[in-house]
């Protein structure tokens, strides 16, 4: 049921009790009207809600209505600038204009309204209508009758039909279509309201006056207005008095309403200039609008141009560069002359190992010069840090090292013909490696058992620099030969190459016919001799082994055993006064490795020392002494350090009194006391035949072998090289030796290690041998010197770990479980079904709550699918690139209805732990054979 919204009324939800049928109206939409009727409620705030607010048609005027004709029952509208004006008291409203009987009574009742009316209409008029001096209170009852015979006898006479023409003008003029202008409308309504109600006014008041006022009203028109042209026949006082002054009050409507044709008429005109200034307007507009579009296209265009033309440019700068500089030279020249190009980006260029190699050359020259091109004059060249990263990365490689061929490239232009002659060094060296896991390459690097080791040194002077770095690969010809083709290309000549003997080098030696007639090959470019040489250390622990083992049978009737050397280990027991120590552990079989001070003590002439100062030891002793002498005699001579035959040292080994041939260089001026030994120690060991199996051993081939390349190889360089004589230490593997001796004492023989942390080692261990200021130094040590930069070690990595704590000790039969809650934490904010929240209550207190986050069994039934998967498709044998990608892609393939972050999320961390599970299984493996060792 509808109220009023007017506190006053009695149509209020408060006051009101039942329903009568009283019309209630919605608030008007226009803010202006609104404003109004909010004001007439005294509402101060006009941003109020009217939403459901409604006012009772008590509080509108008759005129401000409109009937609605057609319907059983009549229905009331309101006009369209209506504005509430009565505050108090109810208006029941009939036909429009015209009051209900009843109400019609009581105002002919009210003599003060009807007073107030007078002076109403004396005011619209202009005139001084003369009232009746009897006041409100002064009414008498004969002034009512008067009225009530007034009233009926003006509602006998008709209404003038010019009076109701132009009521039905101005209703009709006002309903032309202002809509585009509102305020021309409110206007227009303002006009006639104020219209109806003067026209009200009057014709109501005419029906309430007395003859004489009238008449005195007329009088007073006569005054202001002038006769009209049926007025001059009629007399001035007569019965059609108050027909004449309806037609004058009528006259003067007819005028107001030429005023309101007059400003209709201009605010038309109006309205067409604003019609025409809009449509102007929108023309201006869209002509803006065009021209906005034309210079976006005209803009985007020249963009394109612009950006043609720089492409153009660039085309042309780099095509004139070419000739210059290098693709990264130009690509640094071209950021450096961009406005927003920072250092960084500078630094991010890659350089390729021809730019480096070009730097290190300017840097080693000069470094003055290097600071000159690349801080003053703007020249295009790598920072230091990077040819230093250069330097570090060179080793971070299997198989030959490019990096480090274009380091000897930049040394070979400050060397001389024979410095650059060399020697290949080959050794092979057992490492305990572990499973690893390369998120960058996405590739699982297998166990590797053996390393190949590849160094090339010089023949005449200190240097030298590992080149080839493998893993469990056989050495070949093909391998050498590369080697020695990429050598030969940056003019470094290889003419000897030194190993131990194993099966490798045995089918390589077939493969080639090397046998002591023809101890070389013929190199694949220069076609020149390049001779085998087995390490004379390796050489010397053989021939220990096998005497410790069975001894050497010399003839039929005469061999050597370690018996007598038993009796000498009793004496030296006894008799303190011999200096020479020998132990037991001299006599046992060991492997052969690095170190051969232990073969060295036993084979020498120590032996012989103790036989002659003690006469009651046997002739077999005699013989051990003899033939101990020559062995040590022809490993001195082969073990020779590089010394050069100044002046000084002429003098001091003139002034010596003894001075063995087995300490010199091979050649010079004891070429044929030298000769000597080596002819004996070939006709020995040939004569030698081993008591275990009564055949010439693998080692004494080797040997013989040797002994023939070291006489070609003095030949062949007294006469091509110049080189007078040899430095034989060059000729075996103990530069190479003490390398790995260093190497493997940093990867530790009772721990696994990865690869890239071997890798690291390997490059510590190599700065760590220029940190001891030795002039025998590795060229990537030399280079940097030379170029004045820093030696710098490089930190371990760590194996790739799962991020979390309690990852670490996560076994194979708890993976799954670990997995759901772990990747739950991390993806539930992208993947929300992985869990749940459940509420617990709490024992102490059965009104609290505790939610619990836990997996989703959706979540558990996939990870149960990617477990089966992973255990069905993994094999960790397979060492692939994109490991987890594949395994992501067919898993994907297979359910699609798990999305790929999971799935890829679940595989990777799947693979860390089964990793780090087979490593640590690995690591338990060799500490239980190092405890049983």
């Amino acid at each position: 049921m509808s109220s009023c919204a007017a506190n006053f009324c009695e149509n209020n939800r408060i006051r009101k009790q039942h329903d009568d049928k009283t019309t209630y109206f919605n608030f008007p939409k226009d803010e202006f009207l609104r404003q109004k009727w909010l004001e007439f409620l005294g509402e101060k705030n006009f941003s109020v809600n009217c939403r459901n607010k409604y006012l009772c048609e008590n509080h509108f005027r008759s005129e401000d209505f409109e009937e609605i004709i057609g319907l059983r029952r009549k229905q009331l509208r309101l006009c369209g600038a209506a504005v509430p004006t009565i505050r108090f008291g109810t208006t029941s409203i009939g036909t429009i204009g015209v009051l209900s009987p009843k109400k019609r009574k009581s105002e002919s009742d009210d003599t003060t309204d009807s007073c107030i009316q007078k002076k109403k209409i004396a005011l619209d008029l202009d005139i001084k209508p003369v009232i009746s001096e009897k006041t409100t209170e002064d009414v008498t009852i004969e002034d009512t009758e008067k009225t009530e015979k007034i009233e009926v006898e003006s509602a006998k006479s008709p209404i003038p039909e010019e009076s109701t023409k132009i009521a039905t003008d101005i209703n009709s003029t006002t309903s032309d279509d202002n809509d585009n202008v509102p305020i021309a409308k409110l206007l227009l309504n303002e006009i006639k309201k104020k219209f109806f109600e003067e026209y009200r006014q009057a014709k109501l008041q005419i029906k309430k006056l007395s003859p004489e006022e009238i008449v005195d009203i007329n009088r007073q028109l006569m005054k202001t207005i002038p006769l009209l042209e049926n007025e001059k026949e009629i007399a001035v006082y007569g019965p059609d008095e108050k027909d004449l002054m309806l037609a004058r009050v009528t006259k003067i409507l007819e005028m107001k309403r030429e005023k309101i044709d007059e400003l209709q008429h201009e605010l038309k005109q109006k309205d067409l200039k604003i019609q025409e200034m809009a449509t102007l307007l929108n023309k201006k507009q869209e002509k803006i609008v065009e021209a906005r579009k034309s210079m976006e296209t005209i803009t985007h265009s020249l963009k394109q141009l612009r950006e043609i033309e720089r492409k153009n440019l660039d085309i042309r700068l780099r095509q004139t560069l070419k000739c210059c500089f290098s693709e990264t030279q130009i690509a640094s020249i071209m950021n450096a002359a961009e406005v927003n190009s920072s250092k960084q980006q500078q630094r991010q260029l890659k350089w390729n190992s021809n730019e480096i190699q070009n730097a290190f050359t300017i840097r080693c020259f000069s470094r003055n010069c290097f600071i000159y091109l690349r801080n003053k004059l703007n020249y295009p060249m790598p920072t230091v840090n990077q040819l230093r990263s250069f330097v570090q990365k060179s080793y971070h490689q299997q198989g030959l090292l490019t990096d480090v061929l274009k380091i000897m490239q930049i040394c070979e232009l400050t060397m001389f013909d024979r410095d650059k002659q060399c020697v290949l060094l080959i050794d092979k060296i057992p490492v305990k490696m572990q499973y690893e896991y390369s998120e960058e390459v996405d590739e699982i690097n297998n166990l590797y058992d053996s390393m190949n080791c590849i160094m090339v040194q010089g023949l005449c002077s200190n240097w030298k620099q590992i080149i080839y770095i493998d893993f469990n690969q056989a050495l070949t010809c093909e391998i050498i030969q590369e080697i020695l083709i990429e050598l030969q290309k940056i003019n470094f000549s290889v003419i000897a190459i030194t190993t131990k003997f194993d099966n490798e080098i045995e089918s390589i030696w077939k493969q080639n016919k090397i046998s002591c007639e023809k101890p070389y090959f013929e190199h694949p470019i220069t076609k020149k001799p390049v001779y085998f040489f087995v390490c004379p250390k390796f050489l010397l622990n053989s021939i220990r082994n096998e005497f410790v083992d069975g001894g050497f049978a010399i003839s039929d009737q005469c061999s050597i055993t370690k018996e007598p050397i038993r009796e000498i280990l009793k004496l030296l027991k006894h008799n303190e006064t011999i200096s020479i120590r020998l132990t037991d552990e001299h006599l046992m079989k060991q492997s052969i490795g690095f170190d051969c001070k232990m073969s060295y003590e036993l084979i020498s002439e120590n032996i012989g020392i103790i036989s002659t100062e003690n006469e009651e030891l046997n002739n077999g002793i005699i013989q051990i002494a003899t033939i101990f002498t020559l062995f040590n005699d022809w490993f001195d001579l082969s073990m020779t350090k590089l010394t050069e035959l100044t002046d000084e040292n002429m003098i001091m080994m003139q002034t010596m009194e003894k001075i063995s041939p087995t300490k010199l260089n091979y050649g010079d001026q004891y070429e044929e006391d030298q000769n000597i030994i080596l002819d004996g120690m070939f006709d020995t060991i040939a004569n030698l035949r081993c008591i275990r199996d009564n055949n010439i051993a693998n080692f004494q081939i080797a040997i013989m072998l040797t002994i023939s390349s070291l006489r070609r190889l003095l030949k062949y360089s007294q006469e091509n090289l110049q080189i007078q004589s040899l430095a034989t230490e060059r000729l075996s593997n103990n530069s190479l030796d003490e390398f790995l001796i260093n190497f493997e004492a940093r990867i530790h023989a009772n721990k696994l290690i990865t690869p890239t942390n071997l890798f690291v080692k390997f490059h510590n261990t190599i700065v760590d041998e220029a940190n001891k200021n030795s002039n025998y130094d590795t060229l990537t040590n030399q280079i940097l010197k030379l170029a004045s930069l820093k030696t710098k070690r490089l930190i371990l990595k760590k194996p790739i770990r799962i991020e979390n704590k309690d990852s670490k000790n996560i076994k194979e039969e708890n993976a799954r479980e670990f997995l759901v809650k772990f990747l739950m934490e991390k993806l539930k904010t992208d993947f929300d079904y992985l869990c749940v929240q459940e509420t617990h209550n709490e024992r102490t207190n059965e009104f609290e709550q505790e939610e619990i986050i836990l997996p989703s069994s959706i979540w558990i039934e996939q990870s149960k699918k990617l477990e089966m998967f992973f255990e069905k498709t993994f094999n960790v044998n397979e060492n692939k690139v994109n490991i987890v990608s594949e395994l992501t892609e067919s898993c994907a393939e297979n359910y699609s209805e798990i999305p790929r972050e999971i799935i890829e999320n679940y595989m990777k961390n799947r693979l860390i732990i089964f990793i780090n599970n087979i490593n640590e299984k690995l690591n338990s493996n060799i500490l239980h054979e190092n405890i049983l060792k």
